[in-house]
């Protein structure tokens, strides 16, 4: 391992004196708040993600040093089932079930609120998906996403005939809890060092 400063590893890019294969300490990186470890992959280019998770990162699913930049971004795949029982909503975790990065799920009727372990600056991606139970259901019934850094909610709407056009309203509790319904939902969130 080869110990260096953040501008002796900028210059070391540039003269393209990389040893591949090396791992090469940044003493100090983000701020001179933390140490991150690369390993090289060429005379040219360091790879991104620590070989060794960062103090700054370890908690988080991944990590990617920009050494450009000096900022560590960290992310992480939260993920849950969710369902509505007697009108009030809930996450499942079963032995088939199992959520990540949610401390909690609550919630009534057409809203679903999902609360993060976390809070992060940045959403990268976001996705909510009905069950086929509640997709054969005679009420054409859709669901969408408000996404935050600490918490999404989940809103759910029912398809009804308005005079001779198709309307969207919110689901009443009785219809969010179909028994065996489920909402699968994931975010990728990020926090920058």
């Amino acid at each position: 391992m080869v110990t260096l400063t953040r501008q002796q590893a900028l210059e070391a890019l540039q003269q393209k004196s990389l040893i591949p294969n090396e791992i090469y300490q940044i003493s100090n990186a983000v701020g001179n708040h933390c140490i991150v470890r690369l390993s090289a992959v060429s005379a040219e280019k360091l790879a991104r993600k620590p070989v060794v998770p960062t103090l700054l990162g370890a908690d988080f699913d991944m990590e990617v040093y920009d050494l450009h930049t000096d900022k560590l971004h960290c992310s992480d795949l939260i993920s849950c089932v969710v369902r509505s029982t007697g009108g009030h909503w809930g996450m499942i975790q079963d032995n088939g079930h199992e959520p990540r990065h949610v401390a909690s799920v609550n919630g009534s009727g057409s809203q679903c609120i999902i609360n993060y372990t976390k809070t992060y600056s940045k959403v990268q991606g976001s996705q909510a998906n009905i069950d086929e139970t509640y997709s054969q259901s005679a009420l054409g019934i859709t669901c969408g996403a408000s996404v935050g850094l600490g918490r999404s909610i989940l809103h759910l709407h029912k398809t009804i005939l308005s005079g001779n056009a198709l309307m969207k309203i919110p689901v009443n509790p009785a219809e969010a809890s179909i028994p065996g319904s489920n909402i699968w939902f994931s975010a990728t969130c990020m926090k920058s060092f």
